[in-house]
């Protein structure tokens, strides 16, 4: 979703605001989360432990997990991490809006979304920028693509697909397509629409605006909202889950991301979700949400195997190592289960789309 050029003034002021801010040791108010650091309803968290983190939960800042209420929030205690790795621009054949990222079918291989029209929406990359390809997906005539994953075709199937979440704009039915993961040489796959109703909310309206897509182990889609604002507060995000195939959405359940430690961006748009990442896990690796806003990443680690991503925000939650991003989009884990990368579109002060990438090393705990 690109913010509009007439919101760049918007944007330059409220970095101002964040830089006179810290001149004066003063942290600048979330609009999302009220002028209080603790959210209501909320403790505020202890400082993290001074031992290491365990094996697969590699932030740098610990955030509470309450318990309770239908429509959940978390209070952040501030961290710091070592630096990631530099950002690097994208050709301008992938696009200047990147909005949506997916790990590829080959290491080293990332495939981004633009989020306009057309029926060649997806490139594929490397992690330092190179094209390498731009993916033909036979059936796909999307409006506003949002979101890529990349997860088994079915459960417990072998083979990967591309999910493609055609989900942004305020709207009453999505689709989400799905298609075989594309490879090298051929770079092109034959996809299929999966389309989806919004249920009424309590006012009768459908039409839903979203940007994060996920898939569970048991095929089920997954969407974020990108919530809208009230009394100068975002509302809480909800998770609708879908049967594979389309059909009716359900609502999962609704929560509040906490405000970030530094705000920038979202003193303009509010602490709101913009991409989501999960990754199924491993034996020795538990399963992780990774959620990004404008100003920040969260991991929600699994409390244990079998634990429903559609309840990710009722997992232990940290904060991450946030790369630089002039607008971040987009973000999918590494292999190593502890990395990601972070797409971003150009915003309103840059030229090209860009990626950051952050390693498992960056992401650990300093001492």
């Amino acid at each position: 979703m690109k913010i509009g050029t007439g919101r760049r003034s918007a944007a330059l002021a409220a970095v101002l605001v964040v830089v006179l801010a810290g001149c004066r040791g003063v942290t600048p108010a979330d609009p999302s989360s009220g002028s209080d650091a603790t959210a209501p309803g909320t403790t505020r968290a202890p400082a993290p432990p001074s031992s290491p983190p365990p094996s697969g939960s590699t932030p740098s800042s610990t955030i509470s997990s309450p318990s309770g209420s239908p429509s959940r929030s978390s209070a952040a205690v501030a961290g710091t991490a070592p630096a990631p790795q530099p950002k690097v621009a994208l050709p301008p054949a992938a696009g200047s809006e990147i909005s949506g990222i997916a790990a590829g079918a080959d290491p080293g291989v990332l495939l981004v979304a633009d989020d306009g029209a057309g029926p060649q929406p997806v490139t594929a990359v490397r992690p330092d920028g190179t094209s390498l390809a731009t993916v033909t997906l036979d059936g796909v005539d999307a409006s506003n693509i949002e979101a890529l994953a990349g997860a088994p075709c079915g459960a417990g199937a072998a083979e990967r697909c591309l999910y493609i979440g055609d989900i942004g704009e305020a709207r009453s039915t999505v689709t989400v397509y799905r298609a075989p993961m594309p490879s090298a040489p051929q770079w092109r796959a034959a996809a299929e629409a999966w389309t989806y109703r919004y249920p009424a909310g309590p006012d009768g309206v459908r039409r839903r605006n979203a940007e994060a897509l996920l898939i569970a182990p048991n095929g089920d889609v997954l969407i974020i909202d990108k919530p809208a604002t009230a009394g100068g507060k975002v509302l809480p995000h909800r998770v609708f889950r879908g049967a594979r195939g389309g059909g009716e959405l359900q609502l999962a359940g609704s929560f509040t991301p906490p405000r970030p430690t530094v705000p920038l961006q979202s003193l303009v748009t509010g602490t709101v979700v913009t991409d989501a990442y999960y990754g199924a896990g491993t034996p020795a690796m538990p399963a992780r949400v990774l959620l990004l806003t404008y100003d920040q990443v969260l991991q929600y680690t699994a409390p244990g195997p079998g634990a429903d991503p559609a309840e990710f925000y009722r997992w232990p939650v940290r904060r991450l190592s946030m790369p630089d991003a002039d607008q971040a989009e987009g973000i999918t884990g590494l292999d190593d289960g502890c990395g990601y990368v972070v797409a971003s579109e150009a915003g309103p002060l840059a030229q090209s789309s860009t990626l950051a990438t952050v390693s498992c090393a960056e992401t650990k705990e300093p001492p």
